[in-house]
């Protein structure tokens, strides 16, 4: 008798699979931390030609028109939108172009970029508390100890940097769009569980665009 040969099965690592994932996310993070912290700088430059409002709409104009051009293919949400989450997605439209970018333009105005990097180093605490407020999120030893260091090396980096605070308006703004951005970040997770990454970055931007145009000068 003849006995057949089967053949042979490859059986993939979920392991591995997993740790490539992990490495191409944090590498996505790595990325947009420092295209984030460029902006600083940047800000400050263009702000010898800009009112911070305008810089704001300028930049948000740009950014809403690409995406509103990738909207027919990666705008739909995964789901139809539900009515209770519009109070969100306004809240959340607004407080990442109007609340955080506006209120950051406003403090480079005042503040050193070193200062403004220093002081927005806030926002990850702020997204922590509210994480684990709204989120009900555990809040770990680890990611503690991170926290420290983030904000240990913000100072650290920041030690040059011209501490004026005599003009306390541009310090709280920058404090101001730290919180913004945990509301920005902690807001839009349960929207993106809900209809997709992509859909939610597209429409929150435009929607926070049209919030910002009222205020063109």
């Amino acid at each position: 008798m003849k006995t057949k040969l089967r053949p042979k099965m490859i059986l993939k690592n979920p392991n591995t699979a997993g740790f490539g994932a992990r490495i191409f996310n944090y590498g996505l993070v790595i990325t947009l931390s420092v295209i984030w912290g460029l902006a600083f700088v940047a800000i400050r430059r263009a702000e010898f030609e800009l009112s911070p409002v305008n810089l704001t709409i300028l930049r948000w104009l740009i950014a809403s028109g690409g995406f509103l051009v990738l909207a027919p293919v990666f705008g739909r949400p995964k789901k139809p939108i539900q009515r209770r989450h519009i109070p969100r997605i306004l809240l959340v439209s607004f407080a990442s172009v109007v609340g955080y970018h506006l209120s950051l333009n406003y403090a480079e105005t005042i503040v050193s970029s070193g200062l403004a990097g220093l002081l927005i180093s806030f926002g990850p605490i702020f997204v922590v508390l509210l994480s684990a407020l709204f989120l009900k999120e555990k809040i770990g030893n680890r990611l503690m100890l991170a926290l420290a260091l983030a904000v240990a090396g913000a100072v650290i980096l920041s030690i040059n940097a011209d501490l004026n605070f005599l003009q306390i308006t541009g310090p709280f703004a920058v404090i101001l769009a730290a919180f913004m951005y945990s509301i920005f970040s902690v807001g839009s997770k349960p929207l993106v569980e809900e209809y997709g990454a992509l859909p939610t970055a597209i429409w929150v931007a435009a929607i926070g665009t049209v919030f910002a145009l009222p205020m063109i000068s």
